[in-house]
């Protein structure tokens, strides 16, 4: 070993030979831990039976029930693709493929982690990224059941390698590199659209390096031969993009288009609890993405972005920058990599939600400046002391973090550091701890260990919000269809959601001592007693279940329980207002249009962000004999919410009611006009609806050509419709005689 110490070549053989080994011990832990994790809520729609992507593939490109799954048409499916090949070849069930395929695919992220902080500065620095990688908590926590945010983190770290290792070379880039740059682009694009954002520093850092070449009297031309190799990579990235994507392939150009509007906005409200505070992921503050790192990546991560701070500005100070051997270029890819995206968080306000796990892919560039910073300072420190107690600290965090991993385990998604959040009993306080249901195995588990061992009398039924019938082992216990009608109810204790069935817990899963989940033997004697008598949980799904039996007067009476009890808990004010929307509704379907109004009222009040119970307050008051009130409701709501197609639909019903056929008109064309050229199947029925009621109104007006434009649309989307056919007929008659 001394001898290997001797020179620089002896020192990175042994740091790669030290890489080496952390990475076989990474993959025989992950293959060994693989199994203790659940299924997430998440799972079920990307992986296994529920899974329709792959369907698009095996029917030869002519199912499209993939676009009838929530928003999950608008993520690329590459990954699970993959995972659906692998599931053919191996003896376990599709989830647990997923695990294992996920997690061995982030060790290959612990190799690109290695090669990035090599290429940044030396061995040392790649092992300690590689290191840093390997013991970061969320990011191991999220590497088995999470197939989307890891294979998306570790796509884009080798899209950041690439350009990193092109920005070491000097002269143009093979179009070889450019095409495996390509490659790596366009599987991060290929599974979530933020991925574009490598496609812009790609062109950015060609741009630079084109115009360095061209400052040393390289000509014109130079411009030409960069601006190939961005096309040779911009093919690669989209031939590999649009393979594993089947909107992509559905709609080349709209596509990727309206995924990349749906996702910079993403006005679906989510539910989530931050800074001890229920609201939902439209009204998050700028700092959350800022927050949720501070809190979550471990010590030694935050010492060694301080410690990237101080080199950075010693290097700018020294003006070390112009020294070809300080790297600024690798060095700023790797930091416009881990920061521009939180930059763009914070500026664009971006609405996040479950904790850190959409910024997991920013970890890896953070950690490999964090390790870069590290060896910079200690490379700086004069004194042999300072350097050994640098280290030593370092060694200190990183064996803590470690302990911390064991004692979570398999809960290390849920890891909240000491320095900043004060642990994670002191930070489950305020923040999401289980947002991701994984503790919810354990408690089901546990049932069959009891209902097998007989301390439970079997056979059983269990029920739970989440996906669970994947996760049953044992043939006494099944999976019961609706939760009041199960014999244990499962579910964790975030957002109260064990409390929504009355009964008697009987099973408490924990971690560190802060409870995750609970299993509860269902009883309704308990629906007035202690946690259930003012859980408006309870009566929100009370109003369910009685609006599916028919009993529409008592279901709204239940939801009014739940605002009763709701406003005086901290709970969104927007999901507060969609429960009271909902008892509306209610009441309007069981003709008792003056509490719906006045519950329309209520919802209107309580979030500005629900602009659909202002519109359908509109309706009612029309329907209620208030034509002029209604109207004017219904007006307003649309000029500050423009976006909502049925309620110009609504507008136009009232307009019509009101002997107004002009106004009916206009307003049943903006109807149209808001509809998006991409939508889900269930989203098209409604634009169906939309698009046939103009057809009706603009055929009795004689506006034929507009009439024309939306039966091509309808066309599009019931391509097969014979009406529409004859219409569109019908249409042509009358334009060709000069109607």
């Amino acid at each position: 070993m001394p001898e290997l110490m001797d020179d620089a070549a002896g020192r990175d053989r042994l740091w790669r030979v030290l890489t080496w080994c952390l990475i076989v011990v990474h993959a025989v832990v992950v293959m060994m831990v693989a199994w203790d994790y659940g299924i997430t809520s998440d799972e079920p729609i990307h992986i296994g039976p529920d899974f329709r992507g792959t369907t698009w593939y095996t029917s030869l490109f002519q199912d499209t029930s993939f676009m009838a799954t929530g928003n999950v048409w608008l993520y690329g499916a590459l990954w699970p693709l993959i995972v659906a090949v692998l599931d053919t070849l191996t003896p376990w069930d599709a989830f647990e493929t997923s695990h294992l395929a996920t997690g061995l695919l982030s060790v290959f992220g612990t190799w690109l982690c290695w090669r990035l902080g090599r290429l940044l500065r030396d061995g040392r620095t790649g092992f300690l990224t590689a290191l840093f990688y390997v013991t970061t908590p969320r990011l191991f926590g999220h590497a088995f059941a999470n197939p989307k945010d890891t294979p998306f983190a570790v796509f884009y770290l080798a899209a950041v390698v690439c350009m990193v290792g092109m920005a070491m070379r000097e002269g143009l880039p093979s179009r070889g590199r450019m095409v495996v740059t390509g490659v790596a682009i366009g599987a991060a694009v290929g599974t979530r659209i933020t991925g574009g954002i490598l496609a812009v520093l790609l062109v950015v850092f060609c741009g630079y390096r084109a115009w360095l070449a061209y400052r040393s009297g390289g000509g014109r031309s130079v411009f030409a031969a960069w601006g190939e190799r961005v096309v040779w990579a911009g093919v690669a990235a989209y031939v590999v993009c649009v393979a594993g994507w089947p909107l992509a392939q559905l709609y080349p150009i709209q596509g990727p288009l309206a995924a990349l509007r749906a996702f910079s906005r993403f006005d679906m409200a989510i539910p989530l609890y931050y800074g001890g505070e229920y609201m939902t992921s439209l009204e998050v503050p700028q700092t959350y993405a800022l927050n949720w790192l501070a809190m979550t990546l471990p010590e030694f991560a935050l010492l060694g972005l301080c410690c990237a701070l101080t080199a950075t500005v010693w290097l700018a100070s020294t003006r070390s920058w112009r020294r070809p051997e300080r790297w600024p270029v690798a060095l700023g890819l790797t930091m416009a990599a881990g920061v521009v995206p939180l930059v763009l968080a914070v500026i664009g306000r971006s609405p996040f939600y479950n904790g850190v796990r959409h910024l997991l892919f920013v970890m890896p560039p953070l950690l490999a400046l964090g390790a870069w910073g590290i060896v910079r300072v200690d490379g700086m420190l004069e004194n042999v002391g300072w350097r050994w107690a640098l280290r030593g600290v370092v060694t200190v965090l990183v064996c803590w973090v470690v302990v911390d991993m064991v004692r979570l385990h398999p809960y290390q998604s849920v890891y909240f550091n000491h320095a900043v959040a004060g642990g994670l009993r002191r930070a489950a306080v305020d923040y999401e701890a289980d947002y991701y249901a994984l503790s919810l195995k354990p408690c089901l588990e546990w049932l069959e260990g009891q209902v097998e061992s007989g301390a439970i009398q079997g056979p059983v039924t269990v029920a739970s919000i989440n996906p669970m019938e994947q996760m049953i082992r044992s043939p006494l216990v099944s999976r019961a269809d609706a939760y009041w009608e199960a014999d244990y109810f499962i579910e964790r204790r975030w957002r109260f959601f064990s409390s929504i069935v009355p009964g008697e817990i009987v099973h408490t899963e924990s971690v560190l001592g802060v409870p995750l989940a609970d299993v509860v033997r269902v009883d309704a004697s308990y629906a007035g007693l202690g946690r259930y008598a003012r859980s408006p949980w309870y009566y929100v799904y009370l109003g369910q279940r009685l609006r599916e039996e028919g009993r529409l007067l008592e279901a709204a009476r239940a939801y009014d329980e739940a605002y009763r009890y709701g406003s005086r808990r901290t709970i969104p004010s927007l999901e507060l207002s969609w429960n009271v929307e909902q008892g509306a509704d209610l009441y309007r379907q069981a003709g008792d249009l003056r509490r719906a109004i006045d519950r329309y009222r209520r919802a209107a009040a309580l979030s500005r962000l629900n602009p659909w119970a202002t519109a359908k307050l509109g309706t009612a008051l029309f329907q209620a004999g208030h034509q002029e009130a209604g109207i004017r409701v219904l007006r307003e709501t649309l000029e500050r919410h423009p976006e909502l197609p049925l309620g110009w639909m609504w507008l136009g019903h009232a307009y019509t009611a009101a002997g107004e056929p002009a106004q009916a008109y206009e307003a049943y064309r903006q109807s149209v006009r808001q509809l998006p050229e991409v939508q889900s199947t269930q989203q098209n029925v409604v634009n169906l609806l939309l698009l046939r009621q103009f057809v009706a109104v603009a055929m009795a007006r004689g506006e034929y050509r507009e009439a024309r434009d939306s039966l091509k649309r309808i066309q599009e989307l019931v391509p097969d419709d014979p009406q529409v056919q004859r219409q569109l007929d019908e249409i042509h008659l009358r334009l060709s005689g000069g109607g």
